[in-house]
């Protein structure tokens, strides 16, 4: 098996885009986020073949943004039938709260990217830590929304003729800002933007209101 990842796919397929902005998404989000705005940051699509053996480790959405702030979440959307098994998400329950600023890891192993800056990332796989673990099974037109601080991994794809694949669409709200971090690859839009600015930028269109 194989777990593969893309990011940004929405800036050489417009359905993408289309799904982003003009989807139930934006109001969804809003409302969770309790947003007067919404910007689309990214999306990524996610897929773990049968007999995968990887786990996605345990990491922090935000690790990898640059961008800060507390109405910042994820949604997920699967594209299977997905379970435990298959490689359904795990979450901690009330990690989106914790103080501590973790290191972004490589999503199949616990290593941290070099130069990052935090503290490494616990490997909840194997030590709990008495932790309360959330998980759902979840059919296509489903969708979880998490905050990008929530701590989440994954086991690997145990099924043997299930696909596991998922849509990822990351936004952000009235309080997200551009924060650089250390040793994070970086959009080019990035190069444009200076620390503590909104999210104002066309590679970060406004999605909510629609105009």
């Amino acid at each position: 098996g194989h777990f593969l990842a893309g990011t940004d796919h929405w800036r050489v397929q417009p359905e993408f885009l289309a799904f982003a902005l003009d989807s139930p998404l934006p109001a969804i989000v809003a409302r969770l986020l309790r947003s007067e705005q919404v910007w689309f940051y990214e999306d990524s699509v996610l897929v773990k073949e049968p007999g995968t053996l990887e786990k996605t480790a345990f990491h922090q959405d935000i690790s990898y943004f640059h961008a800060e702030g507390h109405q910042i979440c994820t949604t997920w959307l699967p594209l299977d039938p997905v379970t435990t098994k298959s490689g359904g998400l795990k979450f901690i329950r009330g990690s989106h709260m914790w103080k501590a600023k973790y290191r972004p890891n490589f999503f199949i192993t616990d290593l941290a990217m070099p130069d990052t800056e935090g503290e490494d990332v616990p490997n909840f796989h194997k030590d709990k830590r008495n932790q309360e673990f959330l998980s759902f099974d979840t059919e296509p037109g489903d969708i979880t929304v998490h905050h990008a601080r929530t701590i989440h991994g994954a086991d690997g794809n145990s099924s043997s003729n299930i696909r596991r694949r998922a849509i990822s669409i990351r936004y952000c709200g009235d309080d997200a800002r551009y924060k650089m971090r250390k040793g994070v690859p970086q959009k080019p839009h990035h190069a444009n933007v200076a620390e503590g600015d909104i999210l104002d930028h066309p590679a970060c269109p406004v999605v909510w209101p629609h105009a």
